[in-house]
């Protein structure tokens, strides 16, 4: 009797009285066709080819340290180097040119036969098997039948036919083959068991094996759980993640009947529902509206869950610049979040819009991280020591020419003839950040002069005013009362003050409009302003008069 008969009989003979009740082989094999890759190729690509593809940042994106990784994707992401059965898969090809001096010798004629024949004849066998059907350890298709993924999926991922070969623990049995020799930890206690790759739980590969993020199964899963743009959003964001493989809702729609539709349940959570968003997914046109994209922010759209690229600065979240709060800045995010610097596009880690993340957590994680996310005045403009006044501006300017620093520091400092002005003297002071009046209108900050610039705690209405072309004052109470030698005072400019500066040295006039004492000593009506004979600070320029 020929080999190969005898083979198809010896085989036949197992599948009658072996173990269990699976199906035998239905074909005999054929010539080439019993090449495996744990037993024949594996050492062969461990010495030649390994040492570049593996690791975090394999050769072109092509980790082939493991069976799963080589019928994985390369640098495309998209499609496998290695499709079983076909002649023309990329791995092939590259291994067999003669004229590139990467790769070119590196498997001897011998060797690149075994490779054309375990790829085309065995279909990229993972493992030689005695018993199941050819196939049964190649996920060609997930789903199939002659897979034992897909065998078990159809039954429901009941294991009770293969533990009569390999134990109720599934660690060996009569077969001596555990399932955990090639699932680290057994089949049921890895997420990567059914979906994603060794490196990571989130597809590609899907539950049917699908690499193209074209897939609803795959998607835009790997841009979302990796560091990218933003923190990495954790998978229980947008679907339940199961403690265990058994927990209810995980493999089962109906844990009475058993059945699925092998599609998760989006139930979103946490940072998704942020900014008062109830997030949703529409299956139609594959789109989210969260908190990161679709609804919260001013000009932002909903990117497509299928198509890549749909999410780039300026494109798929918000516009650049920003929409609202005012871009003051325009395209450049760093002048008003502090965790990202300007840079060229194309620069290690710089953004289309050309900005780079310093803080990557600092964007998408639901908070508004203005300035150096400290949440306070001084995260945008001045220190902690001004209570947030210039210098620096907003700029980051400190020159007091500068119309943003300009005379903050001598209306913010105590003096020997008063005490510091407050800042609401002039324009509004936001008790929150987005508080109207504060980030929604162009610069430069709008001014409002209080009652005390006005001269209205005395009283009076100097009808104070700002030119924003010359940034000049005029008529305030604080330094254009009647008699002063100077009418106006420009914001940006160092001024020389004296006492008749701002007033006649003596004054020509009291508040209520009558003429004020000719006297040059001020302490015979106003010694509650004076200690020991010097202007008491505090008690001057206050918007009070203060007498004996």
């Amino acid at each position: 009797m020929p080999d190969r008969q005898l083979t198809a009989v010896i085989l036949a003979l197992i599948g009658v009285f072996g173990c269990g009740s699976l199906e035998a082989p239905k074909e005999v094999l054929i010539q080439g066709a019993n090449i495996a890759y744990r037993e024949d190729i594996a050492h062969v690509l461990e010495a030649k080819c390994v040492s570049c593809h593996s690791g975090d940042t394999p050769a072109g994106n092509y980790d082939i340290s493991t069976w799963s990784g080589l019928l994985g994707p390369g640098s495309d992401n998209v499609v496998r180097n290695l499709i079983p059965g076909d002649a023309t898969s990329l791995l092939l090809v590259v291994a067999s040119k003669t004229d590139d001096t990467v790769h070119s010798g590196l498997l001897t004629e011998e060797g690149l036969a075994r490779l054309r024949s375990w790829i085309v004849d065995a279909n990229a066998l993972f493992s030689r098997s005695g018993y199941h059907v050819r196939g049964w350890l190649n996920p060609t298709d997930r789903t199939a039948e002659t897979f034992h993924g897909g065998y078990l999926r159809r039954r429901s991922w009941q294991t009770t036919e293969c533990q009569t070969c390999h134990g109720a623990d599934l660690e060996g049995g009569p077969s001596k083959v555990a399932c955990s020799s090639c699932h680290s930890g057994g089949p049921f206690n890895s997420c990567t068991t059914c979906h994603g790759s060794e490196k990571s739980p989130g597809p590609p590969a899907d539950l049917a094996w699908r690499l193209d993020p074209k897939s609803a199964g795959v998607g835009a899963h790997q841009a979302h759980i990796k560091q990218t743009l933003f923190a990495a959003i954790d998978c229980s964001t947008c679907h339940k993640v199961p403690s265990k493989v058994e927990d209810a809702g995980h493999l089962f729609d109906d844990e009475t009947t058993k059945a699925t539709d092998f599609k998760a349940e989006l139930t979103f959570d946490g940072r998704s529902n942020q900014g008062g968003v109830t997030a949703a997914y529409n299956s139609e046109t594959a789109s989210c509206t969260t908190y990161c994209h679709g609804a919260s922010l001013s000009g932002a759209t909903a990117p497509t869950w299928t198509a890549p690229g749909s999410v780039t600065c300026g494109k798929g979240c918000h516009p650049v610049p920003h929409a609202a709060p005012k871009s003051y800045g325009g395209s450049d995010c760093s002048f008003c979040h502090k965790s990202t610097e300007r840079c060229t596009p194309g620069d290690d880690g710089c953004l289309s819009a050309g900005v780079r993340f310093a803080k990557n957590t600092d964007h998408g994680d639901g908070k508004l991280s203005l300035g150096d996310s400290t949440g306070s005045c001084f995260a945008c403009h001045g220190t902690e020591q001004t209570k947030g006044a210039p210098a620096p501006s907003l700029s980051g300017a400190t020159e007091t020419t500068d119309r943003g620093v300009g005379a903050h520091a001598a209306h913010l400092t105590n003096s020997n003839i008063s005490n510091a002005i407050p800042c609401e003297s002039c324009h509004k002071v936001p008790t929150q950040i987005l508080e109207a009046g504060h980030l929604d209108s162009d610069l430069p900050a709008e001014i409002t002069f209080s009652d005390f610039a006005r001269g209205a705690t005395r009283g009076m209405n100097t009808n104070p005013a700002y030119d924003v072309q010359t940034l000049a004052c005029t008529n305030t109470y604080c330094h254009s009362l009647d008699g002063g030698k100077r009418s106006e005072w420009v914001w940006n400019k160092s001024e020389t003050v004296g006492c008749d500066s701002c007033h006649s040295l003596p004054p020509t006039k009291v508040s209520t409009g009558g003429s004020h004492p000719s006297s040059g000593d001020c302490t015979l009506c106003h010694s509650a302003a004076y200690v020991n004979g010097q202007i008491d600070p505090s008690k001057h320029i206050n918007g009070k008069v203060d007498l004996k």
